[in-house]
């Protein structure tokens, strides 16, 4: 049996931490990039203008289902939805570098890409392989608890084992 804290000897046991540990940063680092980069959307209409390109046109970006939940709710919020977004990418970015509650991380994470998947469907191959690909390794950073791989939730795994956070 594996050992999840990612302590055990041996080179699968290491080779398990490192490749873990790459995942968590990688993941988070992109996260906390696009936040960052999102930022001068704060105040302005960027989303909205976005999203309206997304979902207008002969041929829509957006998956055909996901279209009316953009247009019905997501759109007229654009702007409470720009903070969720800026804010959203670089708190859960920085706790998935950390390593800091990363199952709890991983989920707003994964409902970002899945709705950015939807979003932008039919923009091309490009554009579905990144976000299928981040679904992916979000899926194995939340099954693997990754942050007891070298981060901190490997210090709080020991003193708090029963929460399912970590």
């Amino acid at each position: 049996m594996a050992r999840r804290e990612g302590t055990g000897r041996g080179p699968q046991s290491a080779s398990i931490t490192v490749a873990m540990l790459l995942m968590r940063l990688f993941l988070g680092g992109e996260l906390l990039r696009s936040g960052i980069t999102k930022w001068s959307w704060l105040g302005t209409e960027t989303l909205h203008t976005t999203l309206t390109a997304w979902t207008t046109g002969d041929t829509p970006a957006a998956y055909p289902t996901y279209l009316s939940f953009l247009t019905t709710y997501i759109l007229p919020h654009a702007p409470m939805y720009t903070y969720l977004v800026v804010f959203g990418e670089i708190i859960v970015g920085a706790m998935l570098i950390l390593g800091l509650a990363t199952r709890l991380a991983a989920l707003p994470a994964l409902l970002m890409s899945i709705n950015f998947l939807l979003a932008t469907w039919n923009k091309g191959y490009e554009w579905q392989l990144i976000n299928e690909s981040f679904i992916v390794l979000e899926l194995g950073v939340l099954i693997a608890g990754a942050g007891r791989y070298c981060g901190i939730d490997s210090t709080l795994a020991k003193k708090h084992p029963s929460l399912p956070l970590w």
